[in-house]
């Protein structure tokens, strides 16, 4: 649109200058800020927004799979759910909002006394160690010094179960699953997601 005008513009002082017989210097003079007027309007110029596709939702959550695994107690998507990875917003949305989810949608003061807003609960040691797998791109097997607070989490967040989309083709995925199975062992495989029934370890003395 801004193009559009600036060129009726320009025509139209044109046209104006040579029905009053102006020299070439004047129509140039006259040129020249027209053109940098059409150029300040390019800019403004729409241009097409870029998608993403999304990650089809695993049909553990579609088809209530999750119900066999969720007892009352919570869910620990991995990656944790964040601004930069939202699939267990998608995840629980699926599932007809049916299970409390660890990192769900909250945005508030941080619990410290400056009251600092927040998107998303306060992190978790738990939340903080799988996202440096994300972050760093390695595998983070978690020390032996490191079990008892990822244990200590579990309770925190009544977790029932821990789950991660299986796509062996993932980059990401894969070191998820190598970073999770030393500490929670081989998952089940049900319905496109790796998981884990983490109750009887969130309930050890």
């Amino acid at each position: 649109l801004g193009i559009h005008e600036g060129n009726g513009w320009l025509r139209h002082r044109l046209s104006t200058r040579s029905r009053l017989g102006n020299s070439g210097w004047t129509s140039v003079a006259t040129v020249v800020p027209a053109l940098a007027v059409i150029l300040a309007l390019v800019p403004v110029f729409p241009t097409p927004l870029v998608a993403d596709s999304r990650t089809p939702i695993p049909a553990f959550f579609t088809t209530g799979e999750w119900q066999q695994w969720i007892h009352g107690g919570s869910l620990v998507t991995v990656p944790p759910t964040d601004l930069r990875d939202t699939r267990g917003l998608e995840w629980q949305m699926a599932a007809g909002m049916g299970f409390n989810l660890v990192s769900g949608y909250f945005v508030g003061p941080d619990g410290s006394p400056t009251r600092t807003g927040i998107y998303g609960p306060p992190a978790r040691p738990t939340t903080l160690w799988l996202q440096r797998t994300v972050d760093t791109k390695l595998a983070q097997p978690p020390a032996p010094d490191q079990r008892a607070q990822l244990i200590e989490d579990l309770r925190f967040w009544r977790a029932d179960a821990v789950v991660l989309q299986a796509d062996s083709a993932s980059e990401q995925a894969m070191l998820l699953l190598e970073s999770l199975r030393p500490f929670l062992g081989e998952p089940e495989v049900s319905a496109g997601v790796w998981v884990w029934d983490v109750r009887s370890l969130r309930d050890r003395p």
